[in-house]
């Protein structure tokens, strides 16, 4: 969340191209509106909180349509395959908002 989308790219990349074949790698992800601080007002308020200590959220990907396939497709940019994916939001009948992935090296 605090590093811009292509500095998360590559560092991805380089981790991907370091890992064994097979390797699984476990990370996580918060979406756009989330890290936005559009997702709630808890949510803007430690945002500001957080960015007046210099650490301001740049990163989350677009899950507002297919949620799962915005991940994929992301992971995919860095030479990482899906294998696991856990979203949380549905059930507040929200936007899915964070995900838990494990992937592999593709």
């Amino acid at each position: 969340m605090y590093l811009e989308a292509d500095i998360v790219r590559e560092t991805l990349r380089e981790m991907a191209d370091l890992c064994a074949d097979g390797s699984i790698v476990a990370q996580d992800f918060y979406s756009k509106t989330f890290s936005s601080g559009e997702y709630s007002k808890i949510v803007k308020r430690q945002r500001s909180i957080i960015e007046k200590r210099g650490e301001p959220w740049k990163f989350g990907i677009d899950m507002s349509e297919n949620s799962e396939a915005a991940v994929e497709s992301f992971l995919m940019e860095c030479g990482l395959k899906t294998i696991e994916i856990s979203q949380f939001g549905e059930k507040l009948d929200n936007e899915k908002f964070y995900c838990i992935v494990e992937a592999e090296k593709l």
